[in-house]
């Protein structure tokens, strides 16, 4: 292998980890924003999530000020790419399925749409 070829898969396996560091950090805080619905007697049997094509903030659909900042790491990383790794790190765990479209158009506006199903 070349130092360049060892050089790319230095880097790939570290984009990659850093990515899927990042989406258990963000399936913590979907975690936190079904807890929070509990607490509050609001018991969905899903909930959406969204992030608009010219934003850095995933919105959790219905409910007030759930809100996840990732500018700094969508400067680096595919969004796209990320949801694909954030849906795998969901499915994981038993009791859990997701709905992703990468495609979608919400509020006449391309977004990313992940509805997380609570079994």
């Amino acid at each position: 292998m070349t130092k360049a070829q060892q050089v790319r898969n230095r880097r790939m396996k570290a984009m990659n980890q850093e990515m899927k560091e990042e989406a258990k950090k963000v399936f913590e805080w979907i975690l936190d924003v079904i807890d929070q619905a509990t607490a509050r007697n609001y018991f969905p049997k899903s909930i959406r999530f969204c992030l608009y094509d010219t934003e850095s903030t995933i919105q959790a659909l219905m409910i007030k000020n759930a809100e996840y900042e990732l500018f700094d790491f969508l400067m680096q990383h595919d969004r796209k790419a990320f949801f694909k790794q954030l849906k795998k790190i969901i499915e994981q765990e038993d009791g859990y399925t997701t709905q992703l479209d990468i495609d979608a158009i919400y509020w006449n506006e391309k977004a990313i749409l992940l509805e997380v199903v609570i079994e």
